[in-house]
């Protein structure tokens, strides 16, 4: 649903309950991506068996809230995508991201 901003439009996105993952390894085993509407989505994630790697549910579609502390309940744009890509890689383990599911508008 588009919304009039003064210079651009922003596009708010519905989504269920948050959730926290932590990940215990140096490589996070997702693929992340910021979308043009400014908010980042998980396109895939490695099934992973091993609590010592990652713990909690993550799933392809899921919506990225929250990397480290850092708020990304609002659309991004490219510099503070940039900047978070280097905070998830260079952060010490645990890595907290919070996730949701994007719930899609049938009435849309």
């Amino acid at each position: 649903t588009p919304i009039s901003t003064d210079s651009d439009f922003t596009y708010q996105i519905h989504v269920g309950n948050e959730r926290p993952v932590l990940f215990y390894a140096q490589s996070l085993g997702v693929t992340l991506n910021r979308g043009i509407d400014g908010y980042v989505r998980v396109v895939s994630a490695s099934k992973v068996d091993d609590d010592q790697v990652r713990d909690g549910d993550i799933f392809a579609g899921d919506i990225v809230r929250e990397v480290n502390d850092v708020d990304l309940r609002m659309p991004i744009d490219m510099a503070v995508w940039k900047m978070t890509i280097a905070l998830m890689k260079m952060a010490p383990r645990p890595l907290k991201i919070i996730l949701a599911e994007e719930l899609i508008d049938q009435n849309a």
